[in-house]
């Protein structure tokens, strides 16, 4: 069969973007795996118990970040020794909160501006510029450096949330022997 494309639509809910800033791992993110979860976890639900009175991260700044911490911050009403930090890579947690009233989509303006209510209250604490280079188990508790481990800026959590999205599976594709661009994964140069 010849084909100009090929789309991959079967999803890759099961291959999250890594912790790591630079696309990568971070340093000792597989040693700390039984402390981290990807994409967006029951907290409300099935997964209660895992964040209920505890430090939790949340690393991301998309909707999965933003459903997450809301929820967490709901299940911080129920379980009051819960906290919250919103690790961000950029500055800016602003761009999260959407275009609030002026948002073209109203519950999308609706969701950012009551998230940013929580930012505003202190019931989520924000590190700013927090590009995460290692992690370290430290007894029960996880330690999430940026920078470098020596002088760099670090957060002690019992848990660990990677909301930064998700890389293509490209296993269908590894007979074709085509060569992908190392950084965005697509085929670098098209011929006919």
């Amino acid at each position: 069969m010849r084909a100009d494309a090929v789309i991959d639509a079967s999803g890759t809910w099961h291959s999250p973007n890594p912790a790591g800033a630079n696309g990568l791992s971070a340093i000792g993110e597989k040693q700390a795996a039984s402390k981290i979860a990807y994409g967006m976890p029951d907290v409300l639900g099935q997964d209660r118990a895992r964040y209920a009175g505890k430090t939790v991260a949340v690393l991301g700044a998309g909707h999965s970040a933003i459903g997450t911490l809301t929820d967490l911050a709901q299940l911080a009403t129920q379980a009051p020794e819960t906290r919250l930090i919103w690790l961000l890579r950029g500055n800016d947690p602003s761009k999260a909160f959407g275009g609030g009233a002026n948002d073209k989509l109203a519950a999308r303006g609706e969701l950012g501006a009551a998230f940013a209510a929580l930012v505003a209250a202190g019931r989520i604490m924000v590190e700013r510029e927090f590009r995460v280079s290692h992690l370290a188990l430290d007894g029960a508790r996880l330690t999430v450096g940026a920078g470098a481990a020596c002088c760099g800026r670090h957060v002690v959590v019992d848990e660990l949330i990677v909301a930064t999205g998700f890389r293509p599976d490209l296993d269908f594709v590894r007979e074709l022997r085509i060569t992908l661009d190392p950084a965005v994964e697509c085929p670098w140069r098209w011929r006919r």
